[in-house]
């Protein structure tokens, strides 16, 4: 995916993060029933993990662009150096 894509993507998971930490929240403070609460923490679980994942991939692909940025601003262009 592209750098604007992932971020994109990152936003719209945190927003979906932040509304399944309310949820699992609420059910907690409002359900002595531990199996009630187990829903929403899987779907937080679930989320989280798609997070992490997705946090991952911009990180890669962060580390990708400066690498290309640094071969051809602080190294020079290898073509140009042949």
């Amino acid at each position: 995916m592209e750098h604007d894509t992932l971020q994109q993507e990152m936003e719209k998971l945190q927003a979906f993060l932040f509304i399944e930490m309310e949820n699992y929240r609420r059910a907690i403070n409002e359900s002595l029933d531990v199996n009630a609460v187990k829903t929403p923490y899987r779907k937080l679980k679930a989320t989280l993990q798609a997070f992490r994942l997705l946090t991952l991939e911009y990180e890669q692909q962060n580390n990708k662009e400066i690498e290309m940025y640094n071969r051809r601003h602080l190294y020079g262009n290898p073509r140009e150096m042949a």
